[in-house]
């Protein structure tokens, strides 16, 4: 391998690293978002409606939280690999015209 390919290859996986990290975070963000407005009608919804209360216990509730924290997370990460990876894309394509 060259070096200038070696370099590129560095590059890239730098690159690559910036892009994960951007995801990881902005998931996270969002995941603690999702969570907190799920939680707060779902807690409340189990204290007042007399369904909920009889119906959805502690793991219930945990799963109702949990699947909206999880689903905030890989939505919001997957958008931004995507929009990272697009934007590499059309940048490479600009470049090369």
């Amino acid at each position: 391998m060259s070096q200038l390919s070696a370099q590129f290859a560095c590059v890239v996986d730098i690159q690559w690293h910036v892009d994960n990290a951007e995801a990881v975070l902005l998931g996270g963000k969002n995941a603690a978002i999702a969570g907190t407005v799920v939680a707060v009608p779902t807690l409340v919804a189990c204290r007042v409606l007399p369904w909920a209360k009889h119906n959805l216990n502690y793991t219930a509730q945990a799963l109702i939280i949990s699947a909206a924290c999880i689903a905030g997370f890989f939505i919001t990460a997957d958008k931004t690999i995507l929009r990272n990876a697009r934007q590499n894309t059309i940048g490479r394509i600009d470049k090369s015209t």
